[in-house]
């Protein structure tokens, strides 16, 4: 439910950088405008504010023609030493690789232009760089240090604010014991009016952006009271695509916390908003919340919530609302080109189309939503290898015997060895083809397994399709690498990949000891299950088995390489999933259903080194396991749910 925050998080990074000249026009018309004014400025300070103003506007038009502007505009301040547009110059240049998404090279420019306005004691421009700075920390989720820099510049923005209010009262002073208007002065009021009204927007954004950041580490007081401080300055200027802004992200907040009244009162309240300013992208991410929020109440409906004007009384209502709203999510982010809400309300309504037990309906959105996704491990190439390899070299062997054969026929008239030596030379030929061909095939089939269990690949080989199917039970683990992007940041990137290699090809050769199908890895995360496609009575303790030796594993890996290796998380529940092939350019072998959402929250509520394990899987494997009761514990989305650490194989009961 983050994407709409971080969209926006980013756009606000964007609009923070102004210049003063042509400030009535935008996009394209102040390019035009730009480009027109550049070749009849002889003064050297008007080219360098014009190439400055040029690159930046660039940005999401043109972004290598961006820094090209940049970069013109920067050597001619740096030839004439003039600090402030250096670092004007060097933030245009690092927003147009911010566009490029070049996180590296953004820094570096955001970083230098930083500096020279520390040394200059600019406010403005340290206020902006700081913010600048913090939303790339965001986007790679280091809130931390996105947070170090938000409140760098929060002070400095609130300080601007009451520098300009103070001179908007002195100026209003001046004006009121005149006679007659003074032009001039008017002039200054209108635009110091909105230089006040642009800070107070800027400040209410700072202010925003520090909510979000507590909303993504689920610091949720801590998010409500920056909202409320930025609510509170966009009603002062009645900025509503701020409030609008605001009010989705207390919506989803409240949602993720199951308050789902609340959360449909402020989502409905931003999409009013949305649609009386006729901004689509806020329409359709408030529908998608308003569907997510319905279906959270179906899932965990108990009736309380009756007597509420926004909720219906019965469960299968709220699951109806829950599945029409996304819908219209969806929708519109197809009509506006929005992939990301696309892909993140074709997951959801998958969700709620198999919790109405509408198993095609919940099929057909998973695969518009593995086509969103961005897959490298099912690549086109792999896919066109595998549907088309054989009849290629199919082809291509009919076509050398034909002109084999040809050949011979042209050559009847030769004598008997002639003759003899072109046959010798056919049979060679098809025998040598027929090897390629079957080694061919034999490559394709090795490709196919690596991507589907043995039984769906036959099926697929046989039929051309396979249906998917209703597995219950089965036992699923996830996996993941505690502070796994802490330790990345002290990797390189060869190190980082071989130690991954090195983790995800043991758990594979440990899985398949266990007749346990992986079913992907996504970053640091690992996913499998046991008990299908070929059902199996030990499905859990097969599982568990597995897990204390993935367990035991990175135990050695941290023995040997120290504080360098990870170190892992593991959860495990049992029971029912649907499994099937996703995917029409890009396909994938997948399960879903409540048991892979409950795997995923035991592995949350894991602790480093620990395998954490639900009641039900308890009750399967208790009699050959040592198991650890943690109590209840609340899990997302999912409620107080109990808790098990496993320990060691035998036959010892649960201790407490």
């Amino acid at each position: 439910m983050r994407v709409f925050l971080v969209i926006m998080l980013c756009w606000s990074a964007i609009s923070l950088f102004t210049l003063p000249v042509f400030a009535q026009k935008q996009g394209q018309s102040l390019i035009d405008s730009l480009l027109k004014e550049l070749p009849g400025n002889k003064k050297d300070t008007d080219k360098v504010e014009i190439l400055s103003k040029l690159s930046f506007e660039y940005r999401d038009v043109n972004a290598d023609q961006g820094i090209k502007y940049g970069e013109q505009a920067l050597a001619l301040a740096e030839q004439k030493k003039w600090k402030k547009w250096i670092a004007r110059a060097d933030n245009s240049i690092g927003g147009n690789y911010n566009s490029k998404s070049d996180f590296p090279k953004a820094m570096e420019y955001y970083l230098k232009a930083l500096t020279i306005n520390e040394d200059l004691n600019d406010s403005a421009g340290i206020a902006t760089n700081s913010v600048n700075i913090g939303i790339i920390y965001f986007v790679q989720s280091n809130f931390d240090k996105a947070l170090d820099y938000y409140f760098k510049a929060l002070p400095l923005n609130t300080s601007l604010n009451t520098k300009r209010e103070a001179q908007m009262k002195a100026l209003k002073e001046a004006m009121s014991g005149q006679k007659a208007p003074d032009s001039m002065l008017a002039g200054k009021q209108k635009a110091l009016a909105k230089q006040l009204r642009e800070g107070k927007k800027e400040l209410a954004s700072n202010l925003a952006d520090i909510g979000i950041v507590y909303s993504s580490t689920e610091e949720y007081p801590k998010a409500m009271g920056y909202y409320q401080k930025a609510l509170v300055i966009d009603g002062d200027i009645d900025n509503k695509d701020g409030k609008g802004e605001i009010y989705a992200n207390i919506g989803a907040d409240y949602s993720a916390q199951n308050n789902y009244p609340e959360a449909l009162s402020y989502s409905f309240s931003s999409l009013r908003i949305y649609q009386e300013l006729g901004n689509k992208d806020g329409i359709a991410a408030n529908l998608g919340y308003i569907g997510e929020a319905y279906l959270g109440i179906a899932k965990n409906f108990d009736g309380s919530l009756k007597g509420n004007s926004l909720i219906p009384a019965d469960k299968a209502a709220n699951l109806d609302k829950a599945i029409e709203y996304l819908n219209q999510g969806i929708n519109i982010s197809k009509e506006i080109g929005n992939l990301n809400y696309q892909l993140q309300f074709s997951h959801d309504i998958s969700d709620a189309y198999t919790f109405a037990g509408r198993c095609d309906d919940a099929l057909r959105s998973l695969k518009m939503y593995t086509m969103l996704k961005d897959s490298v491990v099912f690549s086109e190439q792999s896919k066109t290898k595998i549907k088309n390899l054989e009849k290629q070299r199919e082809a291509e062997l009919s076509d050398k015997i034909a002109k084999l054969e040809k050949l011979k026929k042209r050559n009847e008239t030769l004598a008997t060895l002639g003759a003899f030596f072109v046959l010798i030379t056919i049979i060679g030929t098809v025998i040598w083809n027929n090897r390629k061909v079957t080694a061919e095939k034999q490559r394709s089939d090795e490709l196919l397994l690596n991507i589907l269990p043995a039984k769906v690949a036959e099926e697929l080989k046989a039929t051309g399709k396979t249906e998917a199917k209703f597995f219950d039970p089965v036992t699923v683990i996830f996996t993941d690498f505690v502070d796994f992007t802490i330790h990345a940041e002290k990797m390189s990137p060869a190190e980082l990949i071989a130690e991954l290699h090195t983790c995800f090809k043991a758990f594979d050769e440990i899985s398949g000891k266990y007749s346990i199908e992986k079913i992907k890895t996504a970053g640091d995360a690992y996913m499998a299950v046991s008990g299908l496609p070929i059902a199996n009575s030990a499905h859990a303790v097969n599982m568990i088995h597995a897990a204390i030796e993935i367990r035991d594993f990175m135990a050695q890996r941290r023995a040997q390489l120290g504080a360098k290796a990870f170190e892992i998380r593991i959860g495990v529940h049992s029971g029912s999933v649907v499994a099937g092939i996703v995917g029409v350019k890009k396909f994938a072998y997948d399960i879903w259903g409540d048991t892979v959402n409950t795997a995923a929250r035991m592995e949350q509520n894991s602790v480093a080194g620990k395998i954490n394990i639900s009641e039900t899987t308890y009750d399967l494997v208790h009699n050959a396991f040592t198991c650890v009761y943690r109590g209840e514990i609340e899990a997302k989305n999912k409620g107080s749910l109990k808790m098990y650490f496993v320990e060691n194989s035998n036959d010892k009961k649960v201790t407490t």
